[in-house]
């Protein structure tokens, strides 16, 4: 195995000296492989043609190894910088054009019996929030909200950790309409096509603004921008304060926030994001001291209470994830984002069993 791996050290600073550093090279042997190892590599450069890059590196690897000795390869995986398992072992190991042995180690629920690294390198990445763009929309968003009189408010913040993501405007209008889904009220990041509530294009992307004040104090308003390179901010008046001022339901809260997730996987899922690649969810609440916690319909099984009185004004919570994340994990993601909102209306914890039942519903197009 020697002269073998000193073969795939000679390819690896090949490569690199005519592309760039890979954040990751290294050969993986699996508990289940049959004593052929995987080759997983990563690098900024890898995007674009997939085929075209495994193509690239196969020819360079056939340079250097005999046929008789790439049988023992199983598959050559090409992975983002951004992806979760390259990014635990860039956590756990740092070398560049060397050798680190592990036996019998754990990466992301995957078992590995032997793995020796040549690269692992953390890839240098911009903050994953852009505070400055997030802060315009804001400001501009939150003067629209006044002009209801209402102070509740859900927030939403998306971006992709690889931020060499691009789209031209038309295309995040096109991806935009199919994410949204209809099940209940007006959806996240509405789309309508009349005139002066349609989206509009911008230098960097797409904004929409929709204020709705009617005689029956029926009341809502929704803003929300997709850029380019794939962040997305929204904010929206609670529907609450159209039923029952002063409250926060928790089923629509977790109905809310699950349309979240599913709108974020459908849109990033039509822009041809990777099913694997990361992206952040922050999600606010704001406007909440002094709201009581209670729910929306008298047939939901919730002991009556007046006293779980929230003392804090806003409620923020962020978490990294995956298009096949939210869609083999949902209600876990979902609890994420409504353990911590729920808890500071005076320590109220939510069964599961009743948290399940209402994301599962609303998979389903029910809304309980």
């Amino acid at each position: 195995m020697k002269n073998l791996f000193d073969k795939f050290r000679v390819v690896e600073r090949t490569i690199s000296n005519e592309r760039d550093n890979f954040t990751l090279f290294g050969l993986f042997l699996r508990e289940d492989a049959q004593d052929k190892w995987d080759l997983i590599v990563s690098a900024s450069w890898l995007t674009g043609d997939y085929f075209k890059n495994l193509e690239y590196i196969t020819e360079k690897l056939k340079s250097q190894i005999e046929p008789n000795e790439m049988t023992g390869i199983s598959r050559i995986i090409l992975l983002s910088p951004s992806d979760k398992f390259v990014r635990n072992i860039n956590s756990a190991i740092n070398i560049e054009h060397g050798k680190v042995e592990l036996e019998d180690c754990l990466f992301n629920d995957v078992f590995i019996k032997q793995a020796i690294l040549i690269t692992s390198k953390k890839m240098q990445t911009k903050l994953v929030w852009d505070d400055q763009w997030i802060s315009k929309h804001k400001n501009l968003a939150m003067s629209g909200l006044n002009k209801l009189g209402q102070v509740g408010f859900m927030e939403i913040r998306l971006a992709l950790m690889d931020s060499r993501f691009k789209a031209t405007q038309a295309e995040l209008l096109r991806q935009a309409e199919p994410a949204q889904i209809e099940t209940f009220g007006w959806p996240i990041g509405i789309v309508i096509d009349r005139e002066g509530d349609r989206p509009k294009p911008t230098n960097d992307g797409i904004v929409t603004e929709i204020l709705i004040q009617d005689t029956e104090e029926l009341n809502s308003y929704d803003y929300w921008t997709l850029r380019k390179d794939g962040a997305f901010y929204l904010l929206k008046s609670l529907f609450e304060d159209e039923r029952r001022p002063g409250y926060i339901f928790f089923n629509t809260r977790i109905v809310r926030i699950t349309e979240t997730l599913l709108y974020a996987a459908r849109l990033y899922s039509g822009l041809h994001v990777p099913r694997n690649q990361s992206f952040m969810i922050g999600i606010r609440h704001g406007g909440l001291k002094g709201r009581i916690l209670s729910v929306s319909s008298l047939t939901r099984r919730f002991p009556p209470s007046e006293t779980n009185i929230s003392n804090v004004d806003e409620q923020y919570n962020e978490v990294e994830t995956t298009i096949d994340e939210i869609e083999s994990t949902l209600v876990d993601v979902v609890e994420k984002f409504t353990q911590p909102l729920f808890v500071v209306f005076s320590f109220f914890e939510l069964s599961r069993a009743i948290l399940e039942e209402i994301v599962n519903k609303y998979v389903t197009g029910e809304v309980t």
